[in-house]
């Protein structure tokens, strides 16, 4: 299933990832997907180091 979800932005935030998405070759949907999956993956990396930290 496929999922709509729509962002708020500003003129300046619109243009900003409109050119990154440019000059990475991306779209900018593959450009957001991607930056929110790298997000997730870091976030999560963090929480597992923090976990392990406190066992030791």
């Amino acid at each position: 299933m496929r999922v709509k979800v729509s962002l708020h932005l500003d003129d300046k935030e619109e243009r900003l990832i409109k050119e990154y998405a440019k000059a990475k070759n991306s779209s900018v949907n593959a450009l957001i997907k991607l930056s929110v999956s790298e997000k997730i993956e870091a976030d999560l990396n963090l929480e597992l180091y923090d976990k392990a930290m406190q066992e030791h």
